[in-house]
């Protein structure tokens, strides 16, 4: 980790705020009960930009109409396409209870074709065309069109955009596991 322990009681005013904004939403005290954890213990240290990018995965993870399995292979695949081992340790689990196949998550982590099916092959493939070619091809996006609405397309689209800045922060920052998670690569 490249940034030092920071404990609650050493936050700013505006890292307070920051913190309880983050604690009293859809996330309820962090991850593994750690307020701090993840890239909330980065996000923190810098208030304003922390609140705008939490309030962004607040509406994200929890108010958008895309269903939870479609969600979670997003984000699984954005974290496994960067090696985001945080990410995907935390998201393999969420995917796995939002009905995703855990013999297809053990593929994608092993950079193995998951060989998802209909909406789930879809999303997948949009994804990995929005992170390889940063555009998705015509035949992507008509057959993403048969199973997804434009409202559904512009949210997973929203969601890669959001993982991506996700992974990156654990990544440059060198945000180790939780001692109770499990490296899934």
């Amino acid at each position: 980790m490249r940034l030092p322990d920071i404990k609650t009681e050493e936050l700013s005013v505006e890292q307070s705020v920051l913190l309880e904004a983050m604690q009293s939403g859809p996330r309820k005290g962090g991850i593994g009960g750690n307020p701090l954890g993840g890239p909330f213990g980065v996000w923190v240290r810098t208030p304003v930009l922390g609140q705008a990018i939490q309030s962004l995965g607040t509406t994200i993870r929890f108010e958008t109409s895309l269903p939870s399995d479609i969600r979670e292979i997003v984000i699984c695949t954005v974290g496994t396409f960067y090696q985001s081992e945080f990410e995907v340790a935390v998201h393999k689990d969420l995917a796995i209870k939002a009905g995703v196949s855990m013999q297809a998550l053990e593929r994608l982590c092993g950079g193995l074709d998951p060989k998802f099916s209909g909406v789930q092959k879809v999303a997948h493939q949009l994804t990995t065309e929005m992170l390889k070619q940063h555009r998705i091809s015509r035949n992507t996006y008509e057959t993403a069109l048969i199973s997804l609405t434009i409202e559904k397309i512009m949210e997973l689209v929203a969601t890669v955009g959001y993982y991506c800045l996700v992974s990156h922060t654990l990544n440059a920052f060198e945000i180790p596991l939780n001692d109770d998670m499990v490296s899934p690569f």
